[in-house]
């Protein structure tokens, strides 16, 4: 790594990308100025195939998770959420096809479907008490 760039890796955890790995390259002049997300969302653009194209791998993508100097980044459908490793297990525990729907990725999407979820729970409650009651 050279002083005018700096390499952050990129952990390719969404879809199949066909890298488990990523390093991507972005200038280093100007990053310690920079707030968190203007880095972050450097780091996405230089992780496209069109700045750095990566022979078998996809472009950095939603999903998929940036080491900022220590810190764990997903990229989310909108911005950026930081994640702990222990949230990191819990996503990687998922199987690849259900992580860019998971509350990491999607939280407001999660949220409406864990809502749907609990509503779901509360009727069959409900239609079970009405039996119950009915008998």
């Amino acid at each position: 790594m050279s002083r005018e760039t700096k390499t952050f890796d990129v952990y390719m955890l969404a879809n199949d990308h066909g890298a488990e790995l990523r390093r991507v390259v972005v200038p280093a002049k100007g990053l310690e100025k920079m707030a968190t997300e203007q880095v972050l969302s450097l780091i996405f653009e230089k992780g496209q195939n069109d700045f750095q194209p990566v022979r078998g791998s996809c472009s950095v993508s939603m999903g998929d998770v940036i080491d900022l100097d220590g810190e764990l980044w997903v990229v989310q459908s909108l911005g950026f959420m930081r994640m702990t490793a222990g949230d990191l297990v819990t996503y990687t525990r998922l199987p690849a096809e259900d992580r860019t729907w998971s509350k990491f990725v999607r939280p407001r999407y999660a949220a409406a479907r864990m809502h749907d979820s609990q509503r779901d729970v509360c009727e069959m409650l409900s239609d079970y008490e009405r039996r119950t009651n009915e008998k």
